[in-house]
């Protein structure tokens, strides 16, 4: 077995050969059974399932490229974290009708659903689905296998053409996958004896309809091709019933699920740890580290200890640091802070800070604790790949709070370090920001461990959802919009922030106050006196969109107002035409959709649009004048 990072594919691809006398396969087969149970598993727990040697498992466990069964262990979990993420925003955006569309074409006849929901509610009433067939068809299943089992479905392959057959268990679906239908006719007194002569519920999936007494349920695929073609159809037809098994039993569970729901399974040691003792433990790991950090020594063996202890405590499993999370031994960690600053006090002082926290969580009367008693979460606001916006409701105070959590998944250690650092810069600066037009900063902390900006809820609507309500606009009704935006934007600029990702869904009308307002800084830029940035590296990474500047799309580093400028003229664009400006006919399609404006209505929209950025307004001062002119009409 060689060498790989690969989980549960490499896993799959190993317990899918049936040759159980191969101790890969075996223990392979075993882990894939259990694979989402591994999480609350220990390793003497692992063990008795296995029923194979400590040493056996760590060399199984060294050739996947893991330390040790911890290691195995957390990148299991992280790895459904991701998988239930990709499948759940994959399968939301599934074109379901155009799958349909294509079988149908490709059997001549169209599909019924009910057949498919069939299938789905005999995968679900079984405890596993086990599929026979030629190596050729099954190998289209893999996909297949893996997001059944990140739904707590296993299913397991077994092909008839090498004589191993897998012996099914009493509750085992059986799925029999022939082109021609000669499985059941040809097939060896074996595979007549451990799977066709069961009680066992049968699906057969072939060319044409075939009655059979060994048959509980028929799919035929009717078509003309007995080879390529079918093997189109086994790729859809599986895509389709992951998706309807996902929308029939699937996506209510998952839907309101937090994906770190997964990163923590149970306890072990730690349960019979009172909290006095974890805080003790808790000073040991910190002396511990800030030794190893400096120029001290911590025992490899001492690191481990206390990680793995503090790992399975429920109350910290949101607010362990980073840099104990990320690194599983304590060279790993020395490296994490070397590569973190050079100089031992800013070490000291980091862990001194993380693992004080740390410690706060296990007391119920912190102010950690009694912060969030005065606060109810209500519902998600938005997301992004840095983090969530949600809405929180104070109870003392009868009033609601957006609050945006710095929370991103798919990021190394030290991206996590550095970003929080960029998180907190951020919302000082803000902080300094006071402006009617622009959402408020009330105060940044830690919520579970993570960052936070805690700012004003606006009660309100978009300027998307007005634009969309409303219809074309008039050039002064327009204006209106705009002048709010430019004057929350002025005052921005004036305190030397650029918001970089201005579009009509980061503009809200406020219901109570009448007003527009600007919110989501998230990746805006900060200026210095020279008018060059200090900034977020957040701001490197500018999500593509036609609201925001060609320029600053090419050229993610570049620092100048006159890019808002070019999405103020965009929004007003998108108000004016209902749609954002694009191509080479922009002037031209503004003219036609809106009859109410003028040629000098439009190169006002143009000039701010300008593909030369030296030819646009070259402030919100500049332009606001001329918009408020505008809006009187």
């Amino acid at each position: 077995m060689s060498k790989t990072n690969l989980k549960i594919e490499y896993i799959l691809k190993a317990s899918n050969n049936i040759e159980f006398d191969n101790i890969d396969t075996y223990i392979s087969r075993k882990i894939f059974e259990h694979y989402n149970k591994i999480p609350t598993y220990t390793l003497e727990g692992i063990l008795t399932i296995l029923n194979i040697s400590k040493l056996k498992f760590k060399t199984y466990l060294n050739q996947l490229g893991y330390k040790n069964y911890t290691a195995f262990k957390d990148e299991v979990i992280f790895e459904r974290i991701v998988r239930l993420k990709q499948i759940r925003d994959r399968y939301e955006s599934f074109e379901k009708n155009k799958i349909i569309q294509i079988m149908s074409q490709l059997r001549h006849h169209l599909i019924n659903m009910d057949e498919i929901d069939k299938i789905c509610k005999q995968i679900n009433e079984h405890e596993r689905f086990i599929a026979y067939g030629s190596p050729t068809l099954l190998n289209l299943l893999f996909d297949f296998q893996v997001d059944m089992k990140i739904f707590d479905k296993t299913v397991l392959l077994s092909s008839v053409n090498n004589g191993k057959i897998l012996v099914p268990k009493n509750n085992d679906l059986i799925g029999l996958f022939t082109a021609t239908g000669r499985l059941l006719g040809c097939c060896d007194a074996k595979f007549q004896e451990v799977v066709l002569d069961t009680k066992n519920t049968k699906i057969l999936f072939s060319k044409s309809q075939i009655n059979s007494e060994y048959i509980d349920f028929s799919f035929s695929m009717d078509t003309d091709n007995d080879y390529y073609e079918m093997h189109y159809v086994f790729l859809f037809l599986f895509d389709l019933i992951k998706t309807r098994y996902y929308e029939l039993y699937i996506k209510e569970y998952i839907s309101g699920r937090e994906v770190y729901d997964y990163r923590f399974y149970g306890v072990d040691v730690a349960d019979k740890m009172d909290k006095n003792a974890i805080r003790d433990l808790i000073d040991e790991f910190k002396s511990g580290l800030i030794a190893k950090a400096t120029n001290g020594d911590m025992s490899e063996k001492d690191y481990k200890r206390c990680r793995d202890i503090l790992m399975q405590v429920p109350e910290l499993k949101s607010h362990i640091p980073v840099f104990i999370k990320s690194n599983h031994s304590a060279n790993d960690f020395r490296r994490y802070m070397q590569a973190y600053n050079q100089h031992y006090a800013d070490r000291r002082s980091l862990i001194h800070t993380e693992m004080d926290s740390l410690a706060s969580y296990l007391n119920e009367d912190s102010d950690q604790f009694m912060q969030m008693k005065e606060y109810t979460k209500q519902e998600e606001l938005g997301s992004g790949g840095f983090g969530t916006v949600y809405k929180y409701h104070n109870n003392c105070l009868d009033m609601d709070f957006a609050v945006k959590i710095y929370d991103p998944v798919f990021v190394s250690a030290e991206e996590q370090l550095e970003g929080e650092k960029r998180f907190f810069r951020e919302a000082k600066m803000l902080f300094s920001l006071n402006n009617t037009h622009i959402a408020r900063i009330y105060d940044a902390g830690r919520m579970d461990g993570k960052p936070y900006i805690r700012m004003e809820y606006i009660k309100g609507y978009t300027v998307e959802e007005l634009r969309n309500r409303e219809g074309n606009m008039s050039f002064s009704r327009s204006a209106i919009v705009i002048s709010h935006i430019l004057t929350g934007l002025k005052h921005a600029h004036e305190h030397g922030v650029i918001h970089r990702d201005l579009r009509p869904r980061n503009v809200i009308f406020s219901e109570s106050e009448r007003m527009f307002k600007i919110i989501d800084f998230g990746v805006s830029a900060f200026l210095d006196t020279e008018n060059h940035t200090q900034l977020t590296k957040t701001g490197e990474h500018i999500a593509g969109g036609s609201f925001i500047d060609p320029i600053l799309q090419q050229n993610p580093k570049i620092r100048d107002v006159r890019s808002d400028i070019y999405s103020v003229g965009a929004i007003w664009y998108f108000l004016l035409c209902g749609r954002a400006p694009s191509g080479s006919d922009m002037r031209e399609y503004l003219e036609k959709s809106n009859s109410q404006i003028t040629p000098t209505d439009i190169d006002i929209i143009m000039k701010c649009l300008s593909s030369s950025i030296e030819n646009r307004y070259s402030s919100c001062e500049e332009l606001l004048p001329i918009v408020k002119k505008a809006a009187i009409g």
